[in-house]
């Protein structure tokens, strides 16, 4: 088991309950299993996994545990196969975090030890959850963010009054500049959230994800309206937007841009505010504001304005060359940075379409 110096093998706690790794070519078995978990789990097994493929052509996989015919547990993953990064498995990338379908926690020592003995077979270098750390049989994380969820069972009334003032002001202040607010299912409204995401990847020194990403999270996602395009306007020109994602009864903040020079105008929190109240509304429990990295002082002062509780979530990477622990960075900070706040925005783009498959 991957402690930081014990080798891992198969858990013989429950003998009851056998592990395989399945593919979609198994059609009967994969369907078995997305009809089989919970709504939170089917939105990752089924719907993120289809985005995966379709965006970068990565091998979806899942290691499940049956009990005689009865399916109860299931650990989505992709195999990633890159010449300059390696071959691994990710459960899941580009969603900050994936908890495996386990009611039983008992169930997830087997369930991860299918998941790493596959691993092995298959020769890859490491392989990378994003959930379920407390189960894991680690002795410590690889990364750790800060996390920050919003409770919407009490209503906009009392969701509203729990914001920090200084939230409150920047809704008011958006308001009162005229800001127009669009929800909308239409590619057209991803493509101008794309465009204002590339703005903010520059200033933040990092390539945009091709927009062969955005096409394909539209038409598995947005269309299907398992998701929505939230846009602020200002006298008709698009300033700000954010991309939500629905799993379940959990509203996730996935991506939000805009352009600096119109800060003041404070579109973006109006966006905010507009989407948390819209999902209050319409019955969802809470709002996940997406991870933060540990460092990042200003974005985390950002989101506890909007009365979020504040938590941790722990990544866990096990080498498998070397049956150890492995410690991961926070690409979003790094060299990189000053090359690309100085990148062409085209030169920016070309390279987002070439790094992303690489750095899953």
């Amino acid at each position: 088991m991957p402690q930081s110096q014990r080798s891992t093998g198969p858990s013989r706690q429950d003998t009851a309950a056998k592990g395989r790794i399945i593919t979609p070519d198994d059609s009967e078995a994969w369907r078995k299993v997305i009809e089989a978990v919970d709504s939170r789990s089917r939105f990752l097994c089924d719907t993120w996994i289809r985005l995966l493929v379709a965006s970068y052509d990565f091998a979806p996989r899942m290691a499940i545990l049956e009990r005689g015919e009865q399916i109860v547990a299931a650990l989505p993953f992709v195999e990633v196969k890159s010449l300059f990064t390696g071959k691994r498995g990710i459960s899941l990338p580009f969603i900050d975090f994936c908890d495996a379908y386990c009611p039983q926690s008992s169930d997830y020592t087997l369930l991860y030890n299918t998941f790493v003995e596959h691993g092995r077979r298959n020769g890859w270098r490491y392989l990378e959850t994003r959930g379920n750390f407390e189960q894991t049989p680690a002795t410590e994380a690889s990364l750790e963010f800060y996390t920050h969820v919003v409770d919407l069972r009490t209503g906009t009334e009392t969701v509203f009054n729990r914001l920090a003032s200084s939230a409150q002001r920047a809704i008011r202040r958006a308001r009162k500049e005229g800001v127009q607010i669009d929800f909308s299912h239409e590619e057209q409204a991803i493509r101008t959230y794309y465009e204002l995401q590339c703005q903010t990847r520059k200033r933040h020194g990092l390539p945009p994800q091709p927009y062969s990403f955005f096409r394909n999270l539209h038409r598995q996602i947005i269309e299907t309206g398992e998701g929505f395009v939230v846009t602020g306007s200002y006298r008709g020109k698009p300033i700000a937007g954010a991309v939500y994602i629905k799993q379940s009864d959990v509203i996730h903040y996935k991506y939000g841009a805009s352009d600096m020079k119109y800060q003041n105008a404070r579109a973006n929190n109006l966006v905010m505010w507009s989407a948390i109240e819209w999902a209050a509304k319409n019955g969802f429990t809470e709002m996940h504001l997406g991870r933060n990295s540990i460092n990042n002082h200003g974005l985390r002062k950002y989101k506890l304005t909007w009365g979020a509780t504040e938590g941790r979530a722990s990544y866990h990477r096990y080498n498998l060359k070397t049956n150890q622990i492995a410690k991961m960075t926070d690409d979003v900070y790094g060299w990189h940075n000053q090359i690309f706040a100085r990148l062409p925005q085209p030169l920016a783009k070309l390279a987002g379409s070439l790094l992303y498959k690489h750095i899953a």
